[in-house]
């Protein structure tokens, strides 16, 4: 890139959801909602100071981006993959590892019960 005239760095205030593109309306894929919300907490754990934001604020980013994902699959009908969601924020946030296995974790009733208060709760 360089040789062609190209430059290289890093935005550190920058958070885009692509809301619109391809890979954002495949809804369902369970296994990859799970790594995206306990990955990105991973990444954001090892790497706090290139989030471009404080430790909670970039928390706080990473939590509403997961709120998002999960009302995306809940209204594209993929309950499956909006649990998948929640148990990698489970997973993430005792710092479990490994490949995804769909179960039974014991935040994910909790999580879901504040999830579906927002989604009901309209803003002013």
């Amino acid at each position: 890139m360089r040789e062609a005239g190209f430059g290289c760095g890093v935005l550190a205030e920058a958070l885009v959801w692509h809301k619109g593109s391809t890979s954002f309306k495949r809804a369902g894929k369970g296994w990859q909602r799970y790594y995206d919300a306990r990955n990105l907490a991973r990444l954001l754990r090892k790497h706090p100071r290139f989030s471009g934001r404080g430790l909670l604020s970039g928390y706080a980013a990473y939590l509403r981006y997961a709120y998002h994902r999960y009302c995306h699959e809940r209204e594209a009908g993929q309950t499956a993959a909006a649990d998948a969601v929640l148990e990698g924020l489970i997973d993430a946030a005792v710092r479990r590892a490994g490949p995804y296995r769909p179960g039974r974790r014991w935040g994910v009733p909790v999580l879901r019960g504040v999830f579906e208060l927002g989604r009901r709760v309209k803003p002013r």
